[in-house]
């Protein structure tokens, strides 16, 4: 048996953003040979439904809490969860499971846990994705155990914590759970993928080359806090040779790092109104800023430009509050060449 190749792959997808996770399994099931068919995606935010409408999904609901798991597609091939994270995330309170926002992954985990002797009512396969934050500490360890505990009742499942700055030019930390359903043949295969084996890439790698820098930086707007994260930006880059870049959060808190040479820091949804900003050093003690643009923010998540068809169909912040939300497109994909050949040659 060949487990490199796929014929048919079926996906289906909750809180779904752009749709960055069914895009991702797509292009995975092509470079395996297969054909794949966007079976249901789910969103509660109505400016990415059409969006999500336009994306080639045979139904797109507009909210997982009210669509019932029994009149969706049996048996898909994988399915993908990224819940909100604001429950889990150290940037937060971390109200965990009191958090009225941890309410998708409650609900995928008592679906994909549930009781009778049928599993083809299950997908054959899932991808969890979520914060570290949701690992840490005593009560977020005992948490994440329970979980574990109960997707384990019908799947295998793995878990890892993969940082997006082994694919793209960014610091994103996340926790991915890989399941495959018990009654598989291959089900305790899945290994997740190693990093590219090429050089790690840059931030300079990922912005328009043609874009306006400016001499003046005046965040006083913005308040001391993105004052003082400017003159943290202005040091790093002090010692560093002529055009070097650094990304700086001009938001970020005393206790969140908030400066970066020549890589990004995580993207994040609450960034939306754009609050990252690169800085340049031109000359010893003159420096260039400006704002990462709506494309540069789409290449951080390595999202293709064949998928930019979100610019068109929402505001740029509307379009930078998703990108903050999404799953990281290349992690995905490499997700998705170990797990699609294993679950489809299963069946």
């Amino acid at each position: 048996m060949n487990l490199t190749r796929v014929k048919l792959v079926t996906i289906g997808e909750d809180c779904s953003g752009i749709g960055t996770f069914g895009h991702a399994m797509a292009d995975a099931s092509r470079e395996c040979g297969g054909h794949c068919i966007k079976m249901w995606a789910s969103e509660k935010d109505p400016a990415l439904l059409n969006v999500l409408r336009a994306s080639e999904y045979n139904e797109v609901h507009d909210d997982m809490l009210r669509t019932p798991r029994n009149v969706l597609p049996a048996d898909t091939t994988s399915y993908g969860l990224g819940s909100p994270c604001q429950p889990e995330s150290r940037s937060g309170k971390q109200r965990r499971g009191h958090d009225p926002r941890s309410r998708p992954l409650k609900m995928a985990t008592q679906w994909l846990r549930s009781d009778g002797e049928d599993l083809d009512n299950l997908p054959l396969s899932f991808v969890l994705e979520n914060v570290d934050g949701m690992t840490t500490g005593k009560k977020g360890a005992a948490r994440f155990k329970a979980i574990l505990n109960a997707l384990g009742k019908n799947f295998v499942v793995k878990w890892e914590k993969v940082n997006a700055r082994d694919y793209v030019p960014q610091n994103r930390l996340r926790v991915y759970l890989v399941g495959i359903r018990r009654d598989l043949c291959h089900a305790d295969d899945f290994v997740f993928p190693d990093p590219p084996a090429q050089p790690l890439p840059q931030l300079r790698d990922v912005l328009t080359p043609d874009a306006t820098w400016y001499s003046a930086c005046d965040l006083k707007q913005h308040g001391r806090v993105a004052t003082r994260n400017r003159g943290h930006a202005i040091l790093a880059l002090k010692d560093a040779p002529n055009g070097a870049i650094a990304a700086f959060d001009h938001r970020a808190s005393p206790q969140r790092p908030s400066v970066s040479l020549d890589v990004c820091p995580c993207l994040m949804v609450a960034r939306s109104g754009g609050a990252m900003t690169l800085a340049k050093k031109v000359a010893p003690d003159n420096f260039v800023f400006r704002a990462v643009d709506i494309n540069e923010q789409a290449a951080l998540q390595g999202i293709p430009k064949v998928h930019d068809r979100c610019m068109f169909m929402m505001t740029r912040r509307q379009y930078s509050a998703a990108l903050g939300n999404a799953m990281t497109y290349p992690i995905v994909k490499a997700i998705g060449l170990r797990l699609l050949p294993l679950v489809a040659n299963s069946v």
